[in-house]
């Protein structure tokens, strides 16, 4: 009989009394809470009884009498805290119990004592901190076992240790595919699939040693050139404000960005050698959302930080007539709510939402990897997949068409002006707007480089999303995944301080080429002496005492230049006073 989701609340001791010829009963999808001792106890020719998507919290002790055809039972997604010794007591032909979706934290001693038949036991998703041996001693014939999903640090307590017990499992072929083979030896039980991350195994969060190399590299890059270029912008001013404004907020970006990238590697150190020890712990836990978080809103701020940057060269480069440019106030209001936009797409999933919690792999949003990071590389579906969809492909891919046309009109612009200048104008007038379109064009140029990056680390990741929801059964390789997420996703945080900062006329004027002039100064200067010394060897001792005095005289020289060479690093003064006060 099928009485599944009709809102049923409660039953009665015998509405079942006269169903003795019944195989098959469904209560599936109610609302029923508390199940009456002897409700089941006159279907001795039940076969499989299905009370999943209930609201149970306890079973009676002896529910199940005289149910000795019984076959399958499933409590799944119940509430359920514990059962007790006896509940399964007289079920000699149970081959199937499914408790997944539950709270047991443990089974009592001898739960399955007399189940001589049972093949398959399902615990997917409860609170069970650990087994005991001793539950399974009398269930020898059992195929599968599931446990994933549940807070297990041990998966059987013996004095001996779990090998020489676990021979009792040598029919129990199948087990968890996520961290219950962490614990087992092959010899032991085989699992019915290998640990399925693509990035980590049972001893790190990183199978292989390239990424973890990579992971901190780029990180510390990342970090120290945000803090660079953040400094550098805070202190000297550049003429055009407004680009310089954007920037600053990119590298802040950016430096989040490292932030994450740090943190994962620290995490990687830690558990090096037990990782399955912490999977679940960190997976479901707030590190990793926040963490997970971080990641997000770098890579959302520093794509809509690139768009906007990409619209206001269209808009000075193209139309340079046409309304009004940004002004600094302007520029700090949009830099804000590109701010809380990435802040709310970031941390929206971490608001408690029904949506984006994963019941059945028992993970929040960003634990569907170890890297905490919620990309779609595989057509698998889980909780909140439209929501990454519709961000990692459908929002960046716009950004990426929108910056990829604003540059090809600034190019065509560049093209067309450059005949038509010439020709325009008195000569002063022309010379100003070449001046000024040069300088317009060349800055186009550099942040052109800086969003080519971007959107080269982006690719990968939208059209391998693109092929996830296309193709059924498509799936991103082990190593192209964690690539992506450790390498093309983080590189251009490390990539643009040098492109847009590192690389400017400022900086290389300022800060390379008058240091290589002040070096190359003080080397002429050295080599002069030496020769001027060596010229003196063979002068008459009258001269030397010429050469005394105005050694003499120029102690006080001496002094000021080495205060201009130690800016710079080097420490052998030869120059004149002239030079020190021009310094000054």
């Amino acid at each position: 009989r099928w009485l599944q989701d009709n809102g049923i609340r409660k039953l009665t001791k015998r509405v079942f009394k006269n169903l003795t010829n019944l195989e098959e009963l469904d209560l599936s999808d109610n609302e029923v809470e508390d199940l009456p001792q002897e409700i089941f106890s006159n279907l001795t020719n039940l076969k499989t009884l299905l009370l999943s998507n209930n609201q149970i919290r306890t079973l009676p002790p002896t529910i199940f009498p005289n149910l000795t055809k019984l076959e399958k039972i499933k409590i799944e997604n119940n509430k359920l805290k514990e059962l007790h010794p006896k509940q399964f007591r007289g079920l000699v032909e149970l081959n199937e119990l499914y408790l997944s979706g539950n709270k047991l934290r443990y089974f009592p001693q001898g739960i399955f004592k007399g189940l001589k038949q049972l093949l398959i036991i399902e615990i997917v998703e409860n609170e069970m901190t650990q087994v005991s041996v001793d539950n399974f001693k009398e269930i020898r014939q059992l195929k599968i076992l599931y446990m994933q999903y549940n807070k297990m640090r041990e998966i059987f307590r013996c004095v001996e240790g779990y090998t020489a017990s676990l021979m009792i499992f040598h029919n129990c072929r199948s087990f968890d595919t996520n961290l219950m083979c962490c614990h087992l030896h092959k010899q032991d039980a085989d699992c019915a699939f290998t640990y399925n991350d693509d990035f980590a195994n049972c001893e790190s969060m990183f199978k292989n040693f390239a990424p973890r190399k990579s992971i901190w590299a780029i990180g510390i890059f990342s970090l120290v050139g945000a803090v660079f270029v953040i400094t550098w912008r805070v202190i000297f001013k550049e003429k055009n404000v407004v680009q310089s404004i954007m920037l600053l907020h990119l590298a802040v970006s950016d430096g989040l960005m490292g932030i994450y990238l740090v943190s994962i590697g620290t995490k990687d150190m830690l558990w090096r050698g037990e990782y399955y020890l912490h999977d679940f712990q960190w997976r479901s836990g707030l590190s990793c959302q926040i963490i997970g978080a971080i990641s997000l809103l770098s890579s959302e701020v520093s794509v809509m930080m690139m768009t906007l940057i990409s619209a206001d060269r269209l808009k000075n480069i193209v139309f340079p007539y046409q309304g009004a440019s940004l002004k600094p106030k302007a520029t700090h209001i949009l830099c804000i709510i590109i701010w809380a936009i990435g802040f709310l797409m970031a941390f929206l999933p971490m608001f408690g939402i029904q949506y984006f919690e994963d019941h059945f792999r028992y993970h929040n949003y960003y634990g569907r990897s170890v890297v905490c990071l919620p990309l779609q590389l595989t057509s698998d579906k889980p909780a909140g997949w439209e929501y990454s969809v519709a961000i990692f492909l459908a929002l960046n891919f716009a950004f990426f068409l929108f910056i990829m046309g604003a540059y090809l009109m600034i190019l065509v612009k560049s093209y067309l002006s450059s005949r038509r200048l010439a020709r325009q104008g008195t000569e002063r007038e022309i010379q100003a707007r070449r001046a000024n379109f040069r300088r317009e064009t060349a800055l186009a140029r550099r942040v052109f480089f800086i969003i080519l990056s971007d959107c080269v680390c982006w690719m990968p990741v939208i059209v391998i999303g693109m092929r996830t929801i296309i193709e059924k059964s498509y799936k991103a390789q082990g190593d192209l995944a964690v690539w992506i997420a450790v390498f093309a996703l983080p590189i251009n945080s490390a990539l643009n301080p040098i492109l847009y900062t590192f690389s400017t006329e400022q900086v290389v004027r300022g800060i390379l080429k008058n240091k290589m002039e002040k070096v190359w100064n003080y080397l002429k200067t050295v080599f002069t002496c030496c020769g001027r010394d060596q010229e003196g060897d063979g002068e008459q001792p009258n001269q030397q005492g010429i050469e005394d005095n105005e050694q003499q005289g120029g102690e006080g020289e001496i002094e000021g230049e080495e205060i201009e060479l130690a800016s710079i690093g080097v420490h052998h003064p030869q120059q004149g006073k002239a030079r020190v006060s021009n310094s000054m």
